[in-house]
């Protein structure tokens, strides 16, 4: 009697080096994982995407900043005298 099964999916023999069962078994843990990160992964994405995407307000700010004096708006970096406190 043979304690080695033979392959489910091909029956091959055990020593034959069959690869058919670790494949399935790698089609079905990138499936599960897919299943039970797709919507977490979904809402880290859309929660930085909201961070990190200006205010309407600061946007409409900075479209007329632009109208009127041809560049974008950028922070004072000329002065380089200490800060006083």
């Amino acid at each position: 009697m043979d304690a080695e099964p033979n392959c489910a999916i091909c029956s091959a023999p055990n020593h034959a080096g069959c690869l058919c069962e670790s494949e399935r078994l790698q089609i079905a843990l990138d499936q599960a994982e897919s299943r039970a990160m797709d919507a977490r992964l979904a809402d880290i994405r859309y929660a930085q995407t909201a961070r990190t995407t200006p205010a309407p307000d600061t946007v409409i700010r900075n479209a007329h900043y632009l109208t009127v004096n041809g560049s974008s708006p950028t922070p004072d970096t000329t002065s380089n005298s200490p800060s006083s406190v």
